[in-house]
């Protein structure tokens, strides 16, 4: 189409405003921005590029709330994000300090301070490819809000001193607490359960610590996780007692043999029915000797490993699917447990397959896992996968798939993936594999230009390319095009069609999910129009004849050629309207004459359409 021209306010001598006019999906892609001072008659000819794209498409953030203080990393998932050093998030009318990309289906953004007295605790989340246009969300779903809460705060820690042996309970104190979920003592230390919480008080009980912990001789800094956001350091410590000896724990323990057991949690409280899973059981008054157990229902007992008397570990017993209420059985006595606490089973379930099975290590690939999945999956948002040591929640889950990003990795490995139903607590016992390997690059592309109609076939140079069925390459916004495998450093790939010209990025795939991020550009250009050429005639023996063509678009390049009867001609440029080439020998008669674009390429697309007549003729 042609350039639309569009007015434009002087802001500066150096600077002027313009308004970009719209264009259609289907008109996506880089075009030249120029300016004229004096009606668009004449034109800069700087090729300033600017782009046009799609809105991206907002679907969820995580975590959804944060604190009114300090910045919060928050991620925002959906698609059509685009790498760009002007990319910003919005929260409501406060933008945010920080902003990364991370693929075009996720970002991460920086929370605003905000001031708890003026600004809104509710706002809606946006995000901008350029720092002005933001983007929409899915068009059923409203924007997604996010929370800012006033920041939590512990005051105290009682008592201050814990058993090196576990057991201890404390109580911590403050404001805002309502949202703690688990205690760590120590940046080293393990995460335990928040036993009991109110706004203003959390309990929880250190765990046992080695004898060759460093906080036999250091305090341990306190940390609470909160839900969504992690571990947050309280600014308190916990100093540690020692360990007592074996004959302190045996004369403690001859002392609790007539104590009854009490169960307050299990962890975890969701798993597979085929058994095999450690579930630790928390409580008051276990007794470590002989017959320590536990008690799933009324008919199945199993071996407990005693940690302390508010701690014990169980392996979970194969069961079907259904709620069972786990107890203990005290050691020596065999006392039981008045009260038991419920457990969910739920059928086990394989991984059949996952696609696709490999991805650049720097992670971000879409990963689909298939099952079929249990209901409780899908009813319970607990899901997670596993690739190697790293957990990831799933971003999708249905009766037979889940969907989950891959994590980066630092080098190429190739790990398991494994899928839980119990947030992380126990996973499936089938697993695939995913291949990490090094990111693709395209170092360069030939022709970098074709015409409109496509078909074009480029040459792409680089790294790491990888002979897979899923082999493509993308140009601009168009549906991608299969590629033709040639080496680890070469691929060829046909242009597809587009509407107008102008430059597009090309991008290539090995997996058909990620594709490279190398930035590479393509132009499409309009085919050569000859209006005129003089002389049309010219010897059939000795050729030589200078004939010089009028027309338009014309290409200041090695390239442009002239066709003989389908003989090429390198022409010489003059001008964009005006080129010269030299006939060749040929056999006396009238034959088709056109302008090729790319006298290399082959590109069909690339030439004149509208063919003139030159006369080969004998001499005299």
């Amino acid at each position: 189409p042609a350039a639309i021209i569009t007015s434009y306010v002087e802001v500066a001598a150096t600077v002027v405003e313009c308004i970009a006019p719209r264009r259609t999906e289907l008109q996506e892609g880089t075009v030249n921005l120029e300016i004229s001072v004096n009606g668009g008659n004449d034109m800069t000819t700087s090729q300033q590029s600017y782009l046009y794209y799609r809105d991206p498409i907002i679907e969820h953030i995580g975590p959804s709330y944060g604190y009114a203080a300090e910045g919060e990393s928050i991620r925002i998932h959906g698609h059509g994000f685009v790498k760009s050093a002007d990319l910003t998030c919005r929260f409501d009318t406060h933008v945010s300090p920080q902003a990364r990309w991370i693929s075009s289906s996720e970002v991460e953004c920086k929370s605003p301070r905000i001031d708890p007295g003026f600004d809104a605790r509710v706002v809606s989340v946006m995000v901008a490819m350029n720092g002005v246009d933001y983007g929409k969300t899915n068009e059923d779903v409203a924007w997604p809000e996010f929370s800012f809460i006033n920041n939590p705060a512990v005051v105290d820690v009682v008592p201050s001193i814990a058993s090196a042996d576990g057991g201890t309970l404390c109580r911590l104190k403050g404001k805002n607490l309502e949202r703690a979920v688990a205690c760590r003592f120590g940046t080293l230390g393990i995460a335990v359960p928040v036993i009991e919480k109110t706004s203003s008080e959390i309990l929880c009980r250190p765990p046992p610590i080695p004898h060759n912990s460093p906080y036999l001789l250091e305090k341990a800094e306190i940390f609470i996780n909160f839900e969504e956001i992690g571990f947050h350091s309280i600014g308190l410590e916990l100093t540690y007692e020692p360990h007592r000896s074996q004959d302190e724990l045996y004369a403690l323990s001859l002392n609790d043999t007539q104590a009854v057991p009490v169960v307050t949690h299990v962890d975890p409280d969701l798993v597979g029915g085929m058994g095999g899973y450690s579930l630790r059981v928390l409580g008051d008054g276990f007794v470590n000797r002989q017959g320590l157990a536990c008690s799933f229902g009324p008919d199945v007992v199993v071996p407990a490993r005693f940690i302390s008397t508010q701690e014990i570990v169980c392996p979970s017993p194969r069961l079907p699917p259904g709620v069972i209420m786990v107890g203990v059985i005290n050691g020596g006595s065999l006392l039981k447990s008045r009260k038991g606490y419920p457990v969910s089973f739920f059928a086990d379930f394989g991984i059949t397959r996952s696609e696709p099975g490999f991805g650049p290590v720097g992670g971000g690939t879409i990963v689909s896992i298939y099952g079929p999945f249990p209901p409780i999956c899908v009813s319970e948002n607990k899901v997670k996968c596993r690739f190697g040591s790293v957990d990831v929640y799933a971003y999708r889950v249905d009766n037979d798939e889940v969907g989950c990003i891959a994590p980066p990795v630092w080098y190429p490995e190739t790990v398991k993936v494994q899928v839980s139903c119990n947030d992380g607590e126990s996973f499936s016992k089938s697993y695939q594999t995913f291949s990490y390997e090094s990111n693709v690059q395209i170092d360069a592309i030939s022709p970098r230009h074709g015409g409109l109609l496509g078909g074009t076939e480029v040459l792409l140079l680089g790294r790491h390319f990888k002979n897979t069925s899923t082999l493509r390459c993308l140009f601009g916004n168009a549906d991608y095009v299969r590629a033709e495998f040639l080496s680890e450093s070469q691929i060829l790939c046909k242009s597809p069609p587009k509407m107008g010209p102008g430059q597009v990025i090309v991008e290539v795939s090995t997996n058909g999910v990620d594709y490279s991020s190398s930035l590479q550009k393509y132009e499409y250009r309009r085919p050569p129009v000859i209006e005129s050429m003089w002389p049309s005639a010219g010897s059939s023996a000795l050729g030589g004849t200078k004939v010089f063509v009028k027309g338009s678009y014309f290409s200041d390049e090695v390239h442009l050629a002239c066709s003989f009867d389908g003989t090429l001609v390198q022409a010489t440029y003059i001008d964009n309207t005006t080129l010269s080439c030299t006939s060749t020998p040929h056999r006396p008669e009238i034959f088709e004459f056109k302008i090729v674009g790319d006298m290399y390429s082959g590109d069909l697309s690339y030439q004149s359409a509208e063919p003139f007549d030159f006369f080969f003729y004998l001499e005299p």
